[in-house]
């Protein structure tokens, strides 16, 4: 009798574990089911540069498509934390380690600006997103220039060593990097005056006060098209749609060919499942009429890369900056 009692006392017991596991399982799935899915609150997209600018423009407009487009459910605020080259937008968003609800731009200065200044916060500090634009570079002259070809340009600055002058950023910008591998290319040594902004740049060109400048397309495109200036050569791998008779410096012989990037990147120690969540929608965000208009309008090409293939692309440019750096004196082995 004692036996049967106690045989019936543990299958109690052990139906009473049961339902209560599959309780306890249940409440589980429930929670899962109702748990909100990211991201639940704004996210602040941080941009180095004021509007206006180039950069500023791209994150704006991403901003702007991904909130319209009903692509991300939450409002995406754009941040401006100027200064630095880049830096105090890195350093702000460094300090968000863990946090998804910051993005921060990046561009070649996202690489050169450590190097440049020795920085302990680099792009390793950061979790790439994705890759999104590409920039092109052209040469430009205004419209009265003797040079009527970028054949023209090239044969003068070999004949007159450091006379043709270039209007440039500071030394190590992108259009100096750009002179460099044309006078590696083409045996000639360009004159460099530097400017701190692209608009001082482009009135020293108009005034005459320098020969030629590299430029964005879209920086100059409107100089062009009121008959101020022209462009003599691009450092693309191919013509640009807006310029079809402008020939490549490959098609001249001048093998340079040189674009920026623009992408997006997070803080360090963010999930995978986020990672993922930002490439899709920015890939979404590239298809729509909006972000095609605005790739039309500013002159720049659709160069969509992963998280893993972003990262795989700073390496190699970190490597490149720092070998060109190097032969241009900016930096010391």
């Amino acid at each position: 009798m004692k036996k049967r009692t106690l045989f019936i006392l543990v299958a109690i017991l052990l139906s009473t574990i049961t339902l209560l596991g599959g309780c306890s399982s249940k409440q589980e799935t429930s929670k899962q089911e109702t748990a909100p899915k990211y991201p639940t609150k704004p996210i602040e997209l941080v941009v180095h540069t004021n509007p206006g600018d180039g950069v500023n423009l791209f994150a704006m407009t991403l901003a702007e498509v991904l909130t319209t487009e009903k692509i991300v459910p939450q409002p995406v605020n754009v941040v401006i934390k100027a200064g630095g080259s880049g830096a105090n937008a890195m350093a702000y968003v460094n300090t968000k380690e863990g946090d998804p609800y910051y993005l921060v731009t990046c561009q070649p200065s996202t690489i050169t600006t450590p190097i440049r200044n020795k920085l302990d916060i680099t792009y390793k500090n950061f979790t790439p997103i994705a890759s999104v634009i590409a920039e092109d570079y052209v040469v430009v002259v205004r419209k009265d220039s003797p040079y009527q070809t970028f054949r023209d340009l090239i044969e003068d600055a070999k004949k007159n060593p450091k006379k043709v002058k270039q209007g440039s950023g500071v030394l190590g910008a992108n259009d100096t990097v750009i002179s460099k591998l044309i006078e590696e290319k083409a045996g000639v040594e360009f004159n460099l005056v530097p400017f701190k902004e692209g608009g001082q740049m482009v009135v020293a060109l108009l005034s005459g006060d320098v020969d030629f400048i590299s430029a964005n397309p879209s920086e100059i495109l409107e100089q062009v098209r009121a008959g101020k200036m022209r462009v003599l050569a691009s450092a693309s791998e191919q013509r640009l749609s807006a310029f079809p008779d402008v020939p490549t410096m490959k098609e001249l012989g001048i093998d340079v060919v040189f674009k920026g990037h623009r992408g997006i990147m997070a803080p360090k120690g963010i999930s995978q499942e986020v990672v993922k969540y930002w490439e899709e929608a920015i890939l979404k965000a590239t298809k729509t009429e909006k972000w095609k208009k605005y790739l039309n309008d500013n002159i720049v090409s659709d160069f969509y890369l992963t998280s893993e293939e972003l990262s795989k692309y700073w390496d190699e440019l970190n490597n490149m900056y720092k070998e060109i750096y190097t032969r241009m004196g900016v930096i010391s082995n």
